[in-house]
C-alpha cells in the first residue's frame, strides 16, 4: 500500500496519549456514514465534500478553473454525458479541475483511497487499458508546468489525440489548454503522492500504467456487470453504475429476485434467454427519474425480453400491465407477459395482486423515494401517455 502523508498522520495520532485506538476508529465509523451527494453545475465551482464517503458530480467546467476538495473518506468523483466539456485553443484557457487532495491507492484495502468515473463521460463500452490511451494523457509533476507531486490527466472525448497533441502537452504550457484537450484534470495533493509514475510503478501512458490504475478502482472507464442466475438471487450493486442481469426467476424453479442498486446510475437488463414463469423481481432502491438530468435515475431494459421489434408507447401495453399503489403508496407493480396477450380477466385480476396470468412481476419498492408511477409521470396507468413519459425519462428500454 502506498504509504502517504495522511497514513502516517492517523498511525501517529492513534499512538499518541490524547486518543485511544477504540475511540479513534468509532469516531472515523461514525464520520463515514454521513457521505453525501454533491452536484456541481457548468461552471468553475468550488467543490468540498465530507468525511464521509462522497459522491461529487462535478458538472463540467467549460471556462476557468473548478476545484476540488474530498475532505477524507473514499470519494468518487463523476463525470457524465451532460456535463459542460468545451475544447478551447491553447492560450485561451480549457475546462480545468483542480482535485486538492485524492488519495490514489487501491480501494480494496485503503479505505482512504478515492476514484474518478470517466465512462459516462466519453460514452464507450468498450474502454480498456489497450485503447484508453487515446483518450486520456497522462503528464506527470516531472513535467513542465507541473510542481512536486503533481500530475494532470489530459482528456479527450472523442479519442482522437494525435501524436502531436500528446508531444505538444510534454513540451509546451499544457496548462494553458488546447492540444486536442477537452479537460483537464489536475491532481495537486499536496498530503500524498500524485506521481502517477511513482504510484503505479510504469511508465506514464502505458498499457500497464492504465491497467494499474484501472486494477486499483481508482480510473473507472465502464459499467460494472452484475449477474444472477435462474434461481433466487440477491443481488447488491455499489455506489458506482451497474448493469445487473437477474437472469430470471421462477415460482417453481428457485425463488424470488432481490435487487438494490446502492447508488449510482444502474441499468437492469432482462434478456431473451431468462427463465421467468411468474417470477418476482423486487427492485428496492431504484431511483425513477429523466436519465438525462439525473446522475443517479436508474433504467430497465425489457426489450430482448418482449422479443419484439418496433413496441413503442401505443402498443407496449400488451405486454405489460402496471399497478401503481398495489402495495403501499410509494410501490408499483410492472407485470410482464412476453407473448403480449394480456386478457381483460387478467387484467382486472393483476389489479388486486392475483398474477398468476403474468410470467414476471417487477416490485418496485422504492423505500427512500417515491415509485408511484402515476405520481411520477402524471398520468393514470397503463395509459399512452404513461408508457411514452417512461420510455422519454429513459426509464423503461424497449
Amino acid at each position: 500500500m502506498q504509504k502517504t502523508y495522511r497514513n502516517i498522520l492517523l498511525s501517529a495520532l492513534v499512538s499518541s496519549a490524547l486518543f485511544t485506538p477504540t475511540a479513534f476508529a468509532s469516531n472515523v465509523t461514525a464520520i463515514k456514514d454521513a457521505g453525501r451527494t454533491n452536484n456541481g453545475t457548468s461552471g468553475p465551482d468550488s467543490l468540498n465534500g465530507s468525511h464521509g464517503n462522497d459522491r461529487i458530480f462535478s458538472g463540467g467546467v467549460s471556462h476557468g478553473a473548478e476545484s476540488i476538495r474530498t475532505l477524507g473518506g473514499s470519494d468518487r468523483i463523476v463525470f457524465t454525458a451532460t456535463d459542460a466539456i468545451v475544447a478551447d485553443v491553447a492560450g485561451n484557457g480549457n475546462g480545468h479541475i483542480r482535485i486538492r487532495d485524492l488519495i490514489i491507492d487501491n480501494i480494496h484495502i485503503n479505505p482512504e483511497a478515492d476514484s474518478i468515473s470517466l465512462g459516462r463521460l466519453l460514452g464507450q463500452d468498450n474502454l480498456d487499458a489497450n485503447n484508453i490511451g487515446n483518450y486520456l494523457h497522462v503528464l506527470d509533476s516531472n513535467a513542465y508546468s507541473l510542481g512536486l507531486w503533481r500530475t494532470a490527466i489530459f482528456v479527450n472525448v472523442d479519442g482522437d489525440f494525435s501524436a502531436a497533441d500528446k508531444q505538444s502537452l510534454d513540451t509546451a504550457n499544457s496548462l494553458a489548454g488546447g492540444y486536442g484537450t477537452d479537460l483537464l484534470l489536475e491532481f495537486q495533493n499536496f498530503q500524498g503522492n500524485n506521481n502517477f509514475e511513482t504510484v503505479t510503478g510504469h511508465p506514464n501512458n502505458s498499457v500497464a500504467q492504465f491497467q494499474a490504475l484501472m486494477d486499483m478502482g481508482f480510473l473507472e472507464l465502464s459499467r460494472t456487470d452484475i449477474y444472477g442466475s435462474t434461481g433466487g438471487d440477491n443481488l447488491e450493486g455499489t455506489i458506482r453504475d451497474e448493469r445487473i442481469f437477474p437472469r430470471g426467476a421462477s415460482s417453481g424453479g428457485g425463488g424470488d429476485d432481490s435487487v438494490r442498486g446502492n447508488g449510482g446510475a444502474d441499468r437492469m437488463i432482462f434478456e431473451s434467454g431468462d427463465l421467468i414463469r411468474n417470477g418476482h423481481v423486487r427492485i428496492r432502491d431504484f431511483i425513477i427519474d429523466d436519465v438525462q438530468t439525473n446522475p443517479e435515475a436508474d433504467s430497465v431494459s425489457i426489450g430482448e425480453l418482449i422479443g419484439s421489434s418496433n413496441i413503442n408507447a401505443n402498443d407496449i401495453g400488451d405486454y405489460l400491465h402496471i399497478v401503481s399503489g398495489l402495495y403501499g403508496h410509494v410501490r408499483t407493480a410492472v407485470f410482464i407477459k412476453s407473448d403480449g396477450n394480456f386478457t381483460a380477466a387478467e387484467r382486472q385480476d393483476l389489479d388486486v395482486g392475483i398474477r398468476t396470468s403474468s410470467d414476471l412481476f417487477l416490485e418496485f419498492q422504492g423505500q427512500q423515494a417515491n415509485n408511484n408511477f402515476e405520481t411520477l409521470t402524471g398520468f393514470a396507468d397503463n395509459t399512452s401517455a404513461q408508457f411514452q413519459a417512461l420510455i422519454d425519462m429513459g426509464f423503461f428500454e424497449m
